[in-house]
């Protein structure tokens, strides 16, 4: 009988007392992700019975009891592996990965039950590897590395339509493109600015500047009735980010002054689920992620690690992704700063780390998912 990751959690040790049943209840599961939740690369996503992470080493694994490497989800054959997605309706996986005797990745989807594919590998788009792609309940939308255009097209890769002109940077593409409610939102490259176009535009010539902020990844997020656009702060200088901070406005681009005290928060990695704004904590030496409930604005900052409970906790944290009642963060290497030859510029690099990180947010006790060296 298969073991849900609440019920197998009981038995780490030390583990507290886990609710019965499945990670994500069925009637509640969010389709292909959650709504208001960017999948941030997507280094990690559940099917509602098990989790699964990319090991860093591009190959895609299922956890095992003890929330560590199980068995490999696929063969050799299948390398590279980013940006997941999971439709739990369909039952079908897709993701960007690197196919043995190509020279390019692609984008691929797979019929993805119990835990493990189930049918013959389908090839999406070959054109080219994908920087970002989203969807929605009959499309896909997405960008290729080093190319110029946002592109529709069907789930099966057939019926190709260009419906933007503009580029969007592929280096750290994680919250620069997502679709909801017939729009796709992205950031473009030239000024760095949120734009959208409707998913269902005939052609490319009907994008429009949405906000004129310059951004380097976003949120929307629902507050007082209303949808809010939550940033970073656009760095030229890459180095820089990790003294961002972040800005909030409006559908307008106006500054919404009840949520002022979030453009004190230095950020460079941020997410939304349940009311709550999720971050991680840059200003100062000890970096821990963080919650704020947006409905309840005035109430402290709740962390999600407990430091006398987590004293092994050394790793720098990324790329957030929320479920139903766990937060996963990705440990990260510590910061290197380089001058960058070609641009006389400081840049920094922040590679995947040792582990995974998942946080029980009824419990807030927390589990590592050690990674292959």
């Amino acid at each position: 009988m298969r073991k849900s990751v609440l019920a197998f959690l009981m038995m780490l040790l030390f583990a507290a007392p886990a609710i019965a049943g499945r990670i994500i209840p069925r009637d509640e599961f969010p389709y292909i992700n959650s709504e208001w939740n960017l999948t941030n690369q997507s280094m990690y996503f559940t099917d509602g019975e098990y989790f699964f992470v990319n090991g860093g080493n591009g190959h895609l694994y299922r956890l095992d009891e003890q929330l560590q490497l199980g068995r490999e989800v696929f063969d050799s054959s299948v390398q590279g592996i980013t940006n997941i997605h999971y439709d739990e309706r369909e039952h079908m996986l897709y993701f960007c990965a690197d196919r043995a005797n190509r020279k390019q990745g692609g984008l691929f989807r797979v019929r993805f039950i119990d835990g493990a594919p189930a049918g013959e590998i389908q090839n999406v788009y070959a054109n080219g590897p994908v920087a970002h792609f989203d969807m929605d309940d009959t499309h896909i939308y997405y960008n290729v590395k080093g190319g110029t255009g946002i592109y529709r097209m069907n789930r099966d890769g057939t019926e190709r339509t260009r419906i933007s002109n503009h580029e969007m940077r592929s280096k750290n593409p994680a919250g620069r493109l997502h679709v909801i409610d017939g729009y796709v939102y992205y950031i473009n490259e030239k000024d760095h600015c949120l734009w959208r176009v409707a998913c269902d535009a005939p052609d490319n010539k009907h994008a429009e500047l949405f906000i004129e902020r310059q951004m380097h990844s976003f949120i929307m997020a629902p507050f007082e009735g209303r949808r809010v656009f939550i940033y970073v702060e656009f760095a030229q200088d890459t180095g820089r980010l990790d003294q961002a901070h972040l800005g909030v406005v409006d559908e307008y681009g106006e500054r919404v002054r009840a949520l002022d005290f979030l453009r004190d928060i230095q950020s460079r990695y941020i997410n939304y689920y349940g009311n709550y704004l999720y971050y991680i904590d840059f200003s100062s030496e000890d970096i821990r992620p963080y919650r704020i409930n947006l409905n309840n604005p005035d109430a402290p900052p709740e962390q999600l690690f407990i430091a006398a409970q987590h004293p092994y906790l050394d790793d720098r944290l990324g790329y957030i992704h929320v479920f139903d009642g766990w937060a996963c963060f990705i440990g990260m290497t510590p910061t290197h700063r380089y001058v960058n030859p070609n641009t006389g510029r400081s840049d920094i690099t922040n590679r995947a780390g040792d582990g995974i990180w998942f946080v029980n947010l009824e419990t807030m006790e927390s589990y590592k998912c050690w990674l292959p060296n």
